[in-house]
């Protein structure tokens, strides 16, 4: 009867070793598959300032063949030099501007997926975990009549695991998001 209980308890011991391994696998897919839907967000939300500033750049193109073309005749007119010129002004506004924001995005990207596969704790600024979270939920906002805003002290710091609170953030919005507001029918 006690070599069969310590049998027993050996086959316990396995099957909670092997519970262990297949929930700490479990874990690691989830963050993979959360970085996965985290990167197809980052790819589509970069694509469209990039897009924008392509396309800004394209028309100064076209805007200084305009001048150039202009330059070549025995006359230029000086207004239509200067509303060139203008547009060119414009468009590189345009392009600047945009691909400022791609880089907005790209950094916080780069927090954000450094941030999913690490529990590790370190000094985190408040307010941009909190707009980091709202960054990578915001293919699920956009689409709902509510409009989020984020009042935090800008420097204001904690000390803790990135990915862990990025979670918790997540939760608490997509609640309130389900709850408070009704899956979007309420704002």
């Amino acid at each position: 009867a006690l070599e069969m209980l310590r049998r027993r308890w050996m086959e316990l011991g396995d099957k909670i070793f092997e519970l262990s391994e297949t929930r700490s696998e479990l874990v690691q897919s989830e963050k993979m598959a959360s970085l996965g839907r985290m990167v197809a967000g980052f790819a589509h939300e970069i694509n469209t300032p990039v897009g924008v500033a392509v396309g800004a750049v394209s028309q100064n193109e076209e805007g200084l063949r305009r001048i150039d073309a202009l330059l070549t005749t025995d006359e230029v007119d000086e207004a239509q030099l200067r509303s060139e010129l203008d547009g060119l002004r414009e468009g590189g506004a345009l392009a600047l501007s945009n691909l400022q924001r791609a880089a907005r995005l790209v950094q916080s990207f780069k927090r954000t997926s450094t941030d999913q596969t690490s529990e590790e704790p370190r000094v985190l600024v408040v307010r941009e975990l909190f707009t980091d979270v709202l960054f990578t939920l915001h293919n699920v906002l956009k689409r709902l009549p509510i409009q989020t805003h984020v009042e935090c002290e800008p420097n204001l710091k904690i000390h803790g695991p990135a990915g862990l609170l990025e979670q918790v953030i997540t939760n608490l919005v997509l609640n309130a998001v389900q709850h408070a507001f009704d899956n979007g029918a309420r704002s």
